[in-house]
């Protein structure tokens, strides 16, 4: 399964961008290809369009595959060649020739990256499983810079993003199983360790998939909470957030945590 732009009939809503300000992109009918160029000796960049930002969680150990050519031969390189951005900011990059892909040059040439947090792939920063995921969860920008020097012009095609289906359904009855499941530590559970386990609730009210989950506090009153607002299912005639007081009818001290208080 894929998320794909072909550019067999227009620019597939590409867009341009240098590093600080949008530049204009054509479509360029003959290669079946997108198109941008260098007018101020700043490295252009093409960006991806709506369906491959989002979450993309799936995308995780899959390939970013395009085929790219430019018009003068490349010799340099940078970090930030690849760039993918997720919330607030936050940003994994690589080089154009890491994991073993060629520099551009006049010819088209096919580039593939593997999405995974292993170091052996290339990606900066290096963060654990879990953060590299996270920053998948809510992409709001794919760049794959197309300008490698001054009054260059990049030409990019046959962009492909892989997903992992997650179930089967009537149109697609195959099961994909090449899409990792995370060892979740203690209190976590799910394909990417998205949510915390029975018992367990956020550290912060509310506070999104990534957020660490700890045991419920529920005063002894109960073993389990609502786990993304904390709030305890109180047993023995308690209640509140935290079962640390007696329900309506009923008095005593709840702060006990004992079955009779």
């Amino acid at each position: 399964m894929n998320v794909s732009s072909i550019f067999d009939q227009d620019k597939q809503k590409w867009t341009g961008q240098n590093r600080v300000a949008l530049q204009d992109t054509q479509w360029a009918e003959l290669d079946k290809a997108v198109a941008v160029s260098d007018t101020d000796n700043s490295p252009v960049y093409f960006v991806a369009p709506e369906q491959f930002i989002g979450d993309q969680r799936s995308s995780y150990n899959q390939d970013l595959v395009f085929t790219l050519k430019v018009a003068k031969h490349v010799t340099n390189q940078d970090v930030k060649d690849i760039i993918i951005v997720g919330a607030d900011r936050q940003e994994l990059s690589t080089s154009i020739t890491a994991q073993g892909n060629p520099f551009p040059n006049t010819e088209s040439q096919t580039y593939r990256f593997r999405i995974h947090a292993d170091p052996y792939y290339g990606w900066y920063p290096r963060i654990n499983e879990l953060d590299f995921i996270g920053i998948l969860s809510n992409i709001t920008a794919i760049k794959i810079r197309g300008t490698y020097s001054f009054k260059d012009i990049g030409y990019l095609s046959n962009v492909h993003l892989g997903t992992a289906g997650v179930a089967p359904s009537a149109t697609n009855p195959k099961l994909a199983t090449w899409i990792e499941h995370c060892e979740c530590l203690p209190g976590f559970v799910g394909q990417f360790c998205e949510s915390c386990e029975s018992g367990f609730r956020r550290e912060t009210k509310f506070g999104g998939p990534f957020n660490r989950c700890i045991k419920c506090d529920c005063h002894n009153h109960s073993t389990s909470c609502e786990a993304e607002s904390g709030s305890c299912i109180c047993e023995h005639n308690t209640a509140g957030d935290t079962c640390e007081r007696c329900a309506r009818g009923y008095y005593g001290d709840a702060l006990q945590g004992t079955p009779d208080d």
